[in-house]
């Protein structure tokens, strides 16, 4: 049954517990185009890039793909239409 609660990614940095935001699959509290290339890398199955669910779906399709690699780089250099991460 649906218990009404839905789940975050979260974790502890250097001692601060931080409540992962969508785009920022690095994880370092910054979404820019590292975090598109880290995608493109866990798409391409790279060892050592895990796509985290989460983050890494920005498209708001529900599937992590390169249409959410190639739409958080949209979204970083500023392009109109890509102004929310969803």
């Amino acid at each position: 049954s649906d218990s009404g609660f839905k789940t975050i990614d979260a974790e502890v940095i250097d001692g601060f517990f931080y409540i992962g935001m969508n785009g920022d699959v690095t994880a370092d509290r910054i979404v820019d185009s590292a975090d598109s290339e880290y995608i493109a890398k866990g798409i391409a199955g790279i060892a050592g890039y895990d796509l985290k669910a989460g983050a890494s779906e920005v498209n708001g399709d529900g599937i992590v793909d390169a249409y959410d690699c190639v739409y958080l780089a949209r979204h970083v250099a500023g392009i109109a239409g890509y102004e929310e991460l969803k």
